[in-house]
């Protein structure tokens, strides 16, 4: 009987021996395919932060660090996926519009006209088990681009709302925000009214009152450039506005966004946001007209 058995059991490693591939195969397809998509995502949200990334940088005016900033998002993101020869590559569009298929991107330094970012993000990927059956590598690369606002009103009030303050709005944009208040503290920062002066130095209220009387009046700071936030606390600033027939039919306004520097009373111009006033008792506060599309908001297009 045991001299039958023997060409049975031979079958049988011949039998698992030729399933051995398939079986790696689908081991492969289950582990190594299942591996490969989390890190494709992940490679895809490398794409858009790093873009994202180098694209604050272009807008507040940070232009030589733009690209480096970028590729430590992108290098960082991607730290514990299994992957070789990881690359981050930065490019820039004058173009408001410009997708991957566009002509005119270049990886020189961003300017004041760049509207476009692009973050090109790639490496490859060592399997476990499909390198068994021939799949020694695979490759993966995600693109992602985002585009600048850079829309400049003809004239701005000198009243700017801190990142911060930005963000609660877009959390909750049918929730009023304090843009100015009186003897108050806004955005964390001591004896911040909410204005800010547009003349590059210490500001009395009389200045405040001619850039908003009868209507504003001062030209709009190029963006990344740093102004000197206000502590006069000029208490009459909500009636200037009130009592004002432009303001009544114009509610509406462009409102500065800034990045206030910690430790300081300086805040770097990083865009303008359409705002919609209400004024109060020593209180002005805002909402937003618009969030997709706004000004302070860059669009990632995937």
């Amino acid at each position: 009987m045991s001299r039958r058995r023997r060409p049975a059991r031979g079958q049988a490693l011949v039998i698992f021996a030729a399933a051995l591939p398939v079986l790696f195969g689908f081991l492969g397809l289950a582990l190594d395919g299942g591996y490969y998509l989390a890190a494709a995502e992940a490679a895809e949200f490398t794409a858009q932060a790093a873009a994202r990334a180098a694209a604050v940088d272009v807008q507040a005016g940070n232009y030589g660090t733009a690209t480096a900033s970028g590729q430590a998002i992108g290098q960082q993101n991607l730290a514990s996926f299994r992957l070789a020869g990881v690359t981050t590559a930065i490019a820039y569009n004058n173009a408001a519009n410009a997708t991957t298929a566009s002509a005119g991107w270049y990886t020189s330094t961003p300017s004041a006209q760049t509207s476009s970012v692009q973050a090109t993000v790639g490496g490859a990927y060592t399997p476990l088990f499909l390198r068994f059956v021939g799949v020694s590598s695979a490759g993966l690369q995600q693109v992602a681009v985002v585009h600048l606002a850079r829309t400049v009103p003809p004239a701005i009030l000198p009243i700017a709302v801190c990142k911060t303050t930005m963000l609660a709005m877009d959390s909750n944009p049918t929730t009023p925000q304090t843009i100015w208040q009186f003897n108050a503290s806004l955005c964390g920062i001591s004896a911040w009214d909410g204005l800010i002066s547009l003349s590059g130095g210490n500001s009395g209220c009389s200045a405040y009152r001619s850039w908003i009387l009868p209507q504003p009046s001062a030209p709009p700071p190029p963006l990344g450039s740093a102004l000197t936030l206000n502590k006069q606390n000029c208490q009459n600033t909500e009636n200037w506005i009130a009592s004002s027939a432009y303001y009544a039919a114009n509610p509406v306004q462009p409102i500065l966004v800034v990045d206030v520097r910690p430790g300081t009373l300086t805040g770097t111009v990083l865009c303008y946001r359409q705002l919609q006033l209400a004024v109060g008792n020593n209180v002005i506060t805002a909402t937003p007209v618009t969030t997709t599309g706004a000004a302070c908001e860059l669009q990632t297009i995937y």
